[in-house]
């Protein structure tokens, strides 16, 4: 068995649990079970075999390897939820914002059959933008800190969508990303509309696995997740980063939540927000990996949206240099971008570089430059071939 028919195989069994296969062999067992935890699907992987009854012809080795994931990934995720509560009583304290909870801890809790199944190692939280700087107060109070220190004073607030946040002073890390907007900035080409993602959420209900977690959450509504999780997998992850755990999300929200998805509104949105190709490659992909059933016509609606330039980023993620520069709609705001990446500040520089003695700290401000010498004309020529694509 080759790599490819691994993968392959991996995804027929988490798509079809009960169907007649082949029987692996302990060598083929073994490198199933190794893409699946490289792919994030190894709690999957055991549960797909313990219902389709398969369980009993895995070596011994491997079934215990597979369930001690599981088991691992179920403690992990309660205590990720609990942590989740804490934050949001703290966050409730401030004035009770609306929080929208996003992507893994969302999902393990709604459409997956128990928590234990969908790994996650952050909690990413959608709030209102005027309330982001009392929520990292709060969250400092609670023993959190920004572990990265920003390139130059406001960049991320004007280009970036997240304030990355962990706590390491009590029990294993935790991460936390507060975002005020989606997929990328205020300038940036591929963010969408903040205010109607706002619209489409709404509460949701914790089962006793995750029962702490106050009901003060929402999540996104069938078919706004399916736009993001397209666009969040096309757009923000590039083409070596792809995992089977974030494609099986998308299959299992359109298997659990299909009904209740407005198939009409993704075309509409998708053209919108400019995201038609992005989620039209995202749903394809989806359906070649575990047979997805898609709506009649979906996909050809999608291709019709026509050549965007967010769907030209999309495209290009395959080359191997990429530059955030491209996706920065606003002159002026490239600009800042690109200054300030160019002259840092000292503070950025000290963190970053940790020069010694410190006082060395302006002698790499040439070390920046001359490894980011390529990058000026790498961002002009992607520049050029998104404003006249027939000369790209």
């Amino acid at each position: 068995m080759t790599a490819d028919q691994a993968y392959t195989s991996l995804c027929a069994v988490l798509a079809h649990p009960s169907a007649t296969s082949r029987d692996f062999s302990p060598e083929e067992w073994n490198l199933l079970a190794d893409t699946a935890r490289r792919e994030g699907v190894a709690p999957l992987l055991h549960y797909s075999l313990s219902t389709g009854g398969r369980l009993e012809g895995v070596p011994d080795d491997i079934r215990q390897s597979l369930l001690d994931a599981y088991h691992d990934t179920g403690v992990a995720n309660m205590l990720l939820y609990h942590e989740l509560s804490q934050i949001v009583e703290a966050l409730r304290e401030d004035g009770d914002p609306p929080l929208v909870l996003l992507k893994g801890p969302a999902l393990a809790e709604t459409i997956y059959p128990n928590i234990a199944l969908r790994p996650f190692g952050d909690l990413d939280l959608l709030l209102p933008e005027e309330r982001l700087s009392r929520a990292v107060r709060s969250l400092k109070a609670l023993g959190y800190h920004e572990p990265f220190t920003d390139v130059a004073d406001g960049l991320n607030v004007l280009v970036g969508h997240h304030v990355h946040l962990v706590r390491t002073n009590s029990g294993p890390a935790t991460t936390v990303e507060l975002h005020w907007s989606l997929i990328g900035g205020r300038h940036d080409r591929r963010t969408p509309s903040v205010p109607w993602f706002w619209e489409q959420a709404e509460p949701v209900q914790f089962s006793s696995d995750a029962a702490s977690v106050p009901q003060t959450v929402l999540i996104l509504n069938p078919t706004a997740h399916l736009l993001y999780l397209c666009a969040h997998l096309m757009l923000q992850h590039g083409e070596a980063d792809y995992l089977l755990r974030w494609f099986y999300d998308i299959h299992l929200l359109i298997e659990k939540k299909g009904a209740c998805i407005d198939w009409d509104q993704v075309a509409v949105r998708g053209r919108e927000f400019g995201w038609g190709l992005v989620v039209g490659n995202a749903l394809q992909a989806v359906r070649e990996r575990f047979q997805t059933q898609i709506p009649l016509g979906v996909l050809d609606r999608l291709s019709r949206v026509g050549f965007d330039r967010t769907s030209q980023l999309d495209v290009r993620r395959a080359e191997v240099i990429k530059t955030r520069a491209t996706s920065v709609s606003s002159p002026a705001a490239r600009l800042r971008f690109l200054l300030g990446s160019a002259f840092p500040s000292p503070a950025y520089l000290r963190w970053r570089y940790r020069p010694r003695p410190t006082w060395l700290w302006p002698l790499f401000y040439v070390c920046r430059w001359w490894s980011y010498v390529r990058e000026p004309v790498v961002t002009l020529r992607k520049l050029v071939s998104l404003c006249w694509p027939e000369r790209g």
